[in-house]
């Protein structure tokens, strides 16, 4: 009777045999009767109990596949358990791409949403830890219902913490594109732009000049109010031009093209390793482009252009900011990083 109650109210919740010995005794003086002499030997067989039952819970919820693939992901055989176990690596396209692929291959064990209902995400979070600390012998020494509880338990958490270390890559990787951008575009301004000094008294000096002798020529007036005359003169405009819009817009352009010539491989394993769901609909544009862009995955190398049928979404400027652009015949050419989308 105490190991039942053990495995049905009390192992879904606690997972030590230390928390499981004081809930047996407590239990005990409940009831008022006699702890019995081998507590320990009920508290295994309480846990064993759940355990047993847990296990037929998961194997139930698995289809013949799913169970064959994680049969073979116990054993070895395939040498993905290594794969899933790991964490990101370095920020880069290339372990983005590895990432998208190691969730493309958890999701293909079929491991249903509801695998582990009605159980505790700590009960689920402790097999996923304990798988995660076991070996090839560790999971060899259990019996098959346990062995494909732990694998099972790991492979479904572990489909959802890829999911969000993805996501994380994917904004990490564009703001690393951004700051390259912005990077390359700040060396060419420096370049091709002096930081001119005493920007204010050269500028007076000019519009005194230019009272004194209004119908004097520029060349014969103005250059020669300034040190340096006309040179003094176009390195005040160069560093007028690089305002703040003109700054945007050129990293812009570096960061299109960094992206087309690059980057832009990522967009479709991305799209088909992740599925987007909102259900407000303020952002309903940014999920028709997600949608469009979903469609043209495939033919992106061999296309420059939407159907004319299609609708693109460009309203609020959700496709200009995504780097697409419409052309002459009213489609959008995909020249550019869909940041804002993704």
């Amino acid at each position: 009777m105490l190991a039942k109650w053990l495995a049905d109210k009390i192992c879904p919740m606690v997972f030590t045999d230390e928390v499981l010995r004081a809930a047996l005794l407590r239990r005990c003086r409940t009831l008022k009767i006699e702890p019995p002499g081998r507590v320990d030997r009920i508290v295994g067989a309480g846990r064993t109990r759940f355990e047993r039952e847990f296990c037929l819970h998961v194997l139930n919820g698995l289809s013949a596949d799913s169970a064959r693939s994680l049969w073979e992901l116990a054993t070895g055989e395939d040498g993905f358990l290594l794969e899933l176990k790991s964490d990101p690596g370095r920020l880069g396209l290339e372990t983005l791409l590895e990432e998208i692929v190691k969730l493309r291959r958890a999701k293909a064990l079929g491991l249903s949403a509801d695998l582990f209902g009605g159980y505790s995400d700590r009960l689920v979070a402790s097999w996923r830890a304990r798988a995660m600390a076991s070996h090839p012998s560790d999971f060899a020494a259990n019996q098959p219902p346990v062995r494909l509880t732990l694998v099972a338990a790991l492979a479904w958490s572990r489909a959802t913490e890829i999911t969000d270390a993805l996501v994380d890559l994917f904004i990490g990787l564009v703001s690393k594109i951004n700051t390259r951008a912005e990077r390359k575009v700040e060396r060419a301004i420096e370049a091709e732009a002096k930081k001119v000094h005493r920007k204010t008294e050269k500028l007076f000096s000019i519009a005194e000049a230019s009272l004194r002798a209004p119908e004097g020529t520029v060349r014969q007036v103005v250059f020669p109010a300034v040190s340096g005359g006309e040179a003094t003169l176009q390195a005040l405009v160069a560093e007028a031009k690089a305002d703040a819009n003109a700054y945007k817009a050129r990293v812009r352009t570096v960061l299109t093209s960094s992206y087309s010539n690059y980057y832009r491989r990522m967009l479709p394993k991305l799209l088909a390793a992740i599925e987007f769901k909102c259900n407000n609909t303020a952002y309903r544009p940014v999920m028709d482009a997600l949608e469009l862009l979903q469609r043209y995955a495939d033919i992106a190398n061999t296309t420059r252009h939407y159907d004319a049928s299609e609708n693109v979404p460009i309203q609020g400027g959700w496709c200009r900011t995504a780097g697409w652009k419409r052309s002459s015949t009213r489609t959008a050419s995909s020249s550019g990083p869909p940041t804002s989308c993704a």
